[in-house]
């Protein structure tokens, strides 16, 4: 009459009278502070003339680039994406649509070290060329190995400690592991820090920048999950 009764209170875990066995998830979570820093900002020029808006494009390119190496940002710390072409239109309630020109754009993303001193020194080269259009700066993990194995093993110690005390509760025991079930998460988003600016306009030249040190960064969380298979007996 005991066992039956245990098998009442965890079935809807996966102990069952045929397989005799307890499925129990968890979850491991590792805090650690960023030590890299991206800066982000997009670069376009609008023309009807595809060939004129190109050279545009180019000159805020070769401006940013200058600014950038101007204080200290090496060739390998830029990097540039999504560079794109679009028919920009406007629309009235009697004429239709009409192109107002064809907008060319590319993303910069600068990555750094985490110095809020340096980022912040880059950021006032870049709002100094008043060619980018808004910048972000988000923080992450340059290599997050160490605290993702850590949060495995937390992972996979939550599952043991929860499965252990509902067998406990069930008047059973845990046997062998049966089975380990492990779906890797994947890269840590980039972590944003709420800093959004307008470059063209709340950026002053005498001004302190953001007022930002690298130790008001909030640290990153890393999570890790298993699901793990116990016999019972």
């Amino acid at each position: 009459m005991k066992k039956f009764i245990a098998l009442i209170i965890v079935c809807g875990l996966g102990y069952s009278a045929f397989s005799e066995e307890i499925s129990v998830g968890g979850k491991g979570v590792v805090k650690a502070k960023p030590d890299m820093v991206q800066l982000r900002f997009d670069v376009s020029s609008l023309n009807k003339d595809l060939d004129v808006g190109l050279a545009d494009l180019k000159a805020k390119n070769a401006a940013i680039t200058s600014a950038l190496t101007s204080v200290g940002v090496e060739k390998s710390e830029i990097k540039v994406s999504n560079i794109s072409m679009n028919a920009q239109y406007s629309y009235g309630s009697m004429k239709g649509r009409t192109l107002e020109g064809y907008k060319q754009s590319c993303a910069f993303m600068i990555n750094i070290a985490l110095d809020m001193d340096r980022a912040q020194s880059i950021y006032k080269a870049i709002v100094g060329t008043k060619c980018g259009e808004e910048i972000s700066f988000s923080f992450y993990i340059k290599d997050e190995k160490p605290y993702r194995n850590e949060a495995k093993k937390l992972a996979v110690a939550n599952a043991r400690e929860t499965a252990a005390l509902l067998a406990e509760a069930a008047g059973v025991s845990l046997g062998k592991v049966e089975e380990i079930s492990y779906n890797a998460s994947g890269a840590t988003p980039l972590r944003r820090a709420n800093i959004m600016v307008m470059a063209k306009m709340e950026f002053e030249p005498e001004s302190d920048g953001l007022g930002m040190a690298s130790s008001d960064i909030e640290d990153i969380s890393i999570q890790e999950s298993v699901v793990i298979i116990w016999e019972l007996k």
